[in-house]
């Protein structure tokens, strides 16, 4: 990214008082809306109010599984946003391993794919890009290596509007019936293991959920929203089934 075109000065600009006066606000607008972000401009994204929500989601998570009891082995820094944010962090609590995938590529199966990667499942029909980078993946690992992925997507808009335009149906096709995960030594590829799909969003004030509620029951994979902002923090919950799924 380069940065914004400025506006034209046109010579019909120039001889108009009142286009003069709109472009000169126009370019102090966008002066006012350039700032030295970071090393060669590496923060411009946060210019996208979605972006900015991604990440108080990030950190959110980040706490929230920091507080539940889960020690930090590991970090590493995003590509893009380098030191400010972590694309990668690995935790630890009892016998369990939680990896945290900030905007992570999901390729379609390969000589390079490894035991119990998430892969994109390569349609005949797709279009030119043949990848998903869904917000955040967590990857729980046990004792005897067994894996659960929980995908959550950040959608910085309100229930009523997931609603309207049925996200959580397309949240489903993607990172469910397009995604897979690689079972090396039998040679299979089986989504059983993706157990919930979450959108995040900060407005609105009910959750939405894709499966009729069935009394003492719960289907997987969980497909539901979750409202997350600064007074609520309903991260918890899923924390629970980090730990006992």
């Amino acid at each position: 990214f380069i940065g914004y075109k400025y506006p034209k000065n046109t010579q019909f600009v120039k001889h108009s008082s009142f286009y003069r006066n709109i472009f000169s606000k126009l370019f102090e607008w966008y002066n006012l809306g350039d700032p030295d972000l970071g090393i060669n401009k590496n923060l411009i994204k946060l210019r996208s109010t979605s972006k900015i929500y991604e990440m108080f989601c990030l950190y959110s998570f980040i706490e929230s599984i920091y507080k539940a009891g889960w020690k930090v082995l590991k970090s590493n820094q995003h590509t893009f946003f380098k030191n400010f944010i972590p694309e990668y962090v690995k935790f630890q609590k009892d016998d369990n391993v939680l990896e945290l995938f900030y905007e992570k590529t999901i390729n379609p199966v390969s000589n390079e794919s490894q035991h119990n990667d998430l892969v994109y499942l390569d349609h005949k029909k797709a279009s030119n890009y043949r990848y998903y980078t869904p917000d955040f993946i967590f990857k729980k690992t046990n004792m005897n290596g067994d894996v659960k992925y929980f995908i959550f997507d950040s959608k910085y808009s309100s229930s009523s509007t997931l609603e309207k335009y049925r996200v959580l149906d397309e949240l489903y096709r993607k990172y469910y019936t397009n995604l897979a995960v690689f079972n090396m030594p039998e040679m299979r590829l089986e989504s059983s293991k993706i157990l919930s799909i979450v959108a995040i969003h900060p407005f609105g004030k009910n959750n939405l959920f894709k499966w009729n509620n069935v009394p003492n029951m719960r289907i997987f994979p969980i497909v539901e929203s979750s409202k997350l902002d600064i007074n609520n923090n309903n991260f918890n919950k899923y924390i629970a089934d980090f730990e006992s799924l």
